[in-house]
């Protein structure tokens, strides 16, 4: 619930204010493609799906670009946690047969956030190849 609604009360700030820009909202491969994760927490990344695509038609006229930066396993945070042989699988399946650093993935969200002027509505993977 907080994930959403604080994407959502974002979107409404921005528009209320008649800023214009981008609006990235996150989420992990967990509720996007067929990975191991507890319902709940897959259920509230899906979320961000549909209201990325949602917030793009409605603040797309207003200048506001809405777009999904979908974090694939990362170097450091919470894949850390993982077990050595699921970060293997995860290895294996990855186009690139690794898993992605934290700087990759600020230079994907630094694109979306400053350079972008035409995507909208769209997933932006940071997974590596993984999905």
């Amino acid at each position: 619930a907080i994930h959403g609604r604080t994407a959502l009360l974002c979107a409404q700030q921005m528009a209320r204010r008649n800023l214009r820009g981008a609006l990235i909202l996150v989420a992990a491969l967990d509720g996007l493609y067929p990975v191991p994760a507890p319902a709940h927490y897959a259920a509230s990344q899906a979320a961000m799906w549909g209201l990325t695509q949602a917030l793009a038609k409605e603040l797309g006229p207003r200048g506001i670009l809405v777009n999904l930066a979908v974090l694939g396993v990362l170097d450091g945070g919470i894949a850390q946690e993982l077990t050595p042989k699921l970060r293997a699988a995860y290895q294996r399946h990855a186009a690139l047969g690794r898993t992605g650093t934290c700087e990759e993935a600020a230079r994907g969200l630094r694109w979306l956030a400053l350079e972008n002027t035409y995507v909208n509505g769209a997933q932006f993977p940071l997974t590596g190849g993984l999905g």
